[in-house]
């Protein structure tokens, strides 16, 4: 019974986390104006996106969990750099900036504090508007598309069926494509990751009570 409820528990987590996710991506606001943010709904999107983001690596990764080949070892490296990556990112571009416009906005004269909004936003390394994308946006977003083509690989060597091997390695593809994890890039890319989760873990299943 113990057994029993911690690979439900597992289940649960590897499926719910990215759940979780997609759905509060659907709430992230886009930042047309910074200074017109509705910053209490912008910081607790980030503020939990920082607990979020690196659960979410942990969970793709439960999916080779035992898995000790080359292309396991990638896949976990790849999803520790993504999760440190993107919180790094997140706490400049997304929770920096969301309490300096909170301060902005209570302060009576917003425009003065643009240039130290820009001077995080307009960041290469660090910011969301930058000419090109920042880096550690860009190199956590390959780091995931890495990731995720490892362990779709580690599935397909354990014969797992083709189906949800892809649906593994097309999960980053909301991110690559729009380049922001704000609707619709993030909810497409963490629900694809929990649909892709429950079909592995059902196949998984399905194998062992034929055998």
């Amino acid at each position: 019974m113990p057994d029993t409820r911690m690979k439900m528990g597992r289940r649960t987590f590897i499926v719910g986390i990215p759940l979780s996710l997609a759905v509060l991506e659907c709430f992230h606001p886009h930042a047309m104006n910074l200074l017109e943010l509705p910053v209490d709904r912008w910081l607790i999107v980030h503020y939990t996106q920082a607990f979020l983001f690196p659960l979410t690596a942990f969970a793709l990764a439960g999916l080779v969990s035992g898995q000790r080949d080359a292309f396991a070892r990638v896949a976990r490296v790849s999803l520790f750099y993504f999760a440190c990556a993107y919180v790094v990112f997140d706490t400049a571009a997304g929770i920096v900036v969301g309490e300096l416009v909170r301060i902005a906005q209570t302060s009576g004269q917003p425009e003065t504090w643009q240039p130290a909004l820009d001077a995080v936003w307009r960041h290469p390394v660090l910011g969301s508007a930058s000419a090109s994308p920042p880096i550690f946006a860009a190199t956590g977003t390959l780091a995931f598309l890495t990731g995720s083509a490892c362990v779709a690989i580690c599935l397909k060597r354990a014969r797992t069926p083709w189906a949800p091997v892809l649906a593994v390695a097309a999960i980053p593809l909301g991110l690559a494509v729009f380049l922001s994890h704000a609707w619709p890039g993030g909810p497409i890319t963490f629900a694809t990751q929990a649909v892709a989760a429950f079909w592995v873990l059902r196949k998984r299943r399905a194998s062992l009570s034929i055998d």
